[in-house]
Parts: C-alpha cells; sequence; structure tokens
C-alpha cells in the first residue's frame, strides 16, 4: 500500500473522529429550511451512521494492520508456481512489464480524491457561504469516508488472506532476485487502484446525478470519470501488477460502494400527509400521498 494512501487513510480516521460524534449526528437529519429539504437529497441519522461508521473504519483499521503483518513471498515460493493454475484471461497477461506506465496510473489515485474531495467542497459551498449550514458538507464527507472505508478496508483485507501472487512473479524474463525483493508481490487481489478510481468515479457522478438530476452534463461525467478509471485499470494490467479478474473486481467493489452508500442515505421521495375534514355532511380525513421530483 502505497504511502498517500495509508496518510489519507489515517488523517481521514482522525479528522471524522474529531468531527462525527452521537451527540450531533439525529440534528443531521434534517438540514434547514424547506428549501434546503427539496434541493438536498441526502440525510445523516444516528441509527444508521452509528453502525456504519464505526464498521466500516473498523474494516480500515483491521485492513491497514494485516497490511503492515503481511510477509510477501520467498524465491522458493515464486519457484513453485504454475501458470497453468491461472485462467486464460490471466495467463496472457504474465509477461506484461512497464513499470513507468505502472508509475504514472499511481499517479491517478491521489488525483481521484483530490477530485472527490473538490467536488464535495464546490457542492458544499453554497450552503456554507450563503446560508451558513455546514451539514451537507459534513453528510457528504462522512457518505464519502464510509463508502471509501469499506472500499479500501476490504481490499486490504482481501489483499492479506488470499496473498494472490501478482502477474510479475510468473514473469521469467524478470531476475528471481527483482521478483523477491519488489514489494507487495503478493498483493494482486484485488486492485486497490482500480477499486479507489472506480468509487471516486462512482460516487461523484451519482452525487451530482442526484443534486443536479437532468443536466445535460452529467452523462460526460459519468462517462469521462469511468473513462479514467477504466484507463488506469487498463495499465494495472499492461504494467505487470494486476491480472485483469483483479481489475474487474476492484472495478465492482468499489462501484457497488459507492452506490450503496449514496442509496442508503437518500432521502425518502414519498411523502405522506393526513388532512383532517369536515362538512355538513360529515367528517373525516384525507390521506395525501405526494411523489417529489
Amino acid at each position: 500500500m502505497n504511502s498517500f494512501r495509508y496518510f489519507f487513510y489515517c488523517l481521514s480516521i482522525l479528522g471524522l473522529a474529531s468531527l462525527i460524534s452521537p451527540f450531533n449526528l439525529p440534528g443531521q437529519v434534517s438540514l434547514g429550511g424547506n428549501n434546503d429539504k427539496q434541493d438536498f437529497p441526502y440525510s445523516l441519522k444516528a441509527s444508521k451512521d452509528l453502525v456504519i461508521l464505526p464498521v466500516s473504519t473498523g474494516l480500515l483499521v483491521a485492513g491497514l494492520v494485516g497490511n503492515e503483518l503481511h510477509q510477501a513471498m520467498t524465491g522458493t515460493e515464486i519457484l513453485a508456481l504454475n501458470r497453468s493454475s491461472l485462467l486464460p484471461i490471466d495467463s496472457r497477461v504474465i509477461y506484461n512489464w512497464n513499470p513507468k506506465l505502472n508509475n504514472i496510473r499511481e499517479t491517478f489515485e491521489p488525483a481521484s480524491f483530490i477530485a472527490g474531495l473538490g467536488i464535495i467542497g464546490i457542492i458544499s459551498r453554497q450552503h456554507i457561504i450563503q446560508e451558513k449550514n455546514y451539514n451537507p458538507a459534513i453528510t457528504l464527507l462522512t457518505m464519502y469516508a464510509e463508502g471509501a472505508f469499506l472500499s479500501e478496508g476490504m481490499v486490504l483485507l482481501s489483499k492479506v488472506s488470499i496473498s494472490r501472487p501478482r502477474p510479475f512473479t510468473y514473469n521469467s524474463n524478470l531476475s528471481l532476485d527483482y521478483r523477491v525483493r519488489s514489494s507487495a508481490n503478493n498483493e494482486s487481489f484485488f486492485s486497490g487502484n482500480a477499486t479507489v478510481l472506480f468509487y471516486n468515479a462512482t460516487f461523484i457522478s451519482q452525487v451530482l446525478t442526484d443534486i443536479y438530476p437532468g443536466k445535460p452534463w452529467l452523462p460526460y461525467v459519468w462517462a469521462g470519470s469511468h473513462a479514467i478509471a477504466s484507463l488506469s485499470g487498463y495499465w494495472s494490467v499492461k504494467s505487470g501488477m494486476h491480472f485483469p479478474t483483479d481489475v474487474i473486481a476492484g472495478a465492482i467493489w468499489g462501484s457497488s460502494m459507492a452506490l450503496i452508500v449514496t442509496m442508503v442515505h437518500k432521502k425518502k421521495n414519498k411523502r405522506v400527509k393526513i388532512i383532517p375534514w369536515a362538512s355538513n355532511i360529515g367528517q373525516g380525513a384525507t390521506l395525501q400521498l405526494s411523489l417529489e421530483p
């Protein structure tokens, strides 16, 4: 795990610990006036977030600890690898090797974090400056952290529990000494880079879709962000760091966490009202169900 990700997640845990507490979560369900309730589609709720936040944070901490204790493969273990045990789609890429390409695709990861947090900042700016309302920012940051922690925590745990050799460990064109000394030589499944890129792409796209529905630029956001994530995944394979199945699994997991966390926090569109009435022929009540767009 690269130092940027380690620093980012440790800093995020400390930040959330100071920002979020059981005492302010219930008050964040309502974000202000009626207009704000209509415009902002998400809310926090203690019954949900006091479960999701500790679970996601615990998963990440467990993954970080496991990653620190994980042991790389030895030369004997590498020599015992059998290419025939791989799926056909994976066995075709074992001779891919391009360290420069790997260095380039690694820069996509911090850029995606910056983009995600930047979009949150842009969305929150109007509420903070014009309304002095920090709840939308807190809500989006909490949602973002929960999904990111769930995504990365599962990645780290899968890497240390499955210990899948990376493609380059099968590459006999590389010296055995190099394959042994290379860090994380058995942390291939699943791809953390693909998980992070697809998580951020899907989270950003879905949040913008929910907050600005019907905008003509939304398809470009979805297509552009996921194209960049796909390119990074392709380069992960071409560089020799990941198998195609590692990237596919990471893309599915990261996208799923983004969709789930936005769905769980989305306000209900259904509004039920009971309106009493009375007339010269009797009295009663009308049940009114309104569906907001």
